[in-house]
């Protein structure tokens, strides 16, 4: 998963709203941005069931990289 459309792309955009609690449009608005909220990351990674590219998050004091 290379990319935030990737990872909503392969985990399904509504077991990823249902999973965090937050709303669809939230996870769409995730879709297309660069990088998704840094409080999303431990839910992803249970989900996906493996560790995620950290950069594609937003955690303080990290450069994004591509």
């Amino acid at each position: 998963m290379k990319n935030t459309r990737d990872i909503i792309d392969n985990m399904g955009r509504e077991a990823i709203a249902k999973k965090l609690g937050v709303a669809l449009r939230r996870v769409d608005r995730a879709r297309t941005e660069e990088r998704i909220p840094a409080s999303w990351y431990a839910g992803l990674c249970d989900l996906a069931g493996q560790d995620l590219p950290r950069h594609l998050f937003t955690f303080k004091g990290q450069e994004t990289q591509r």
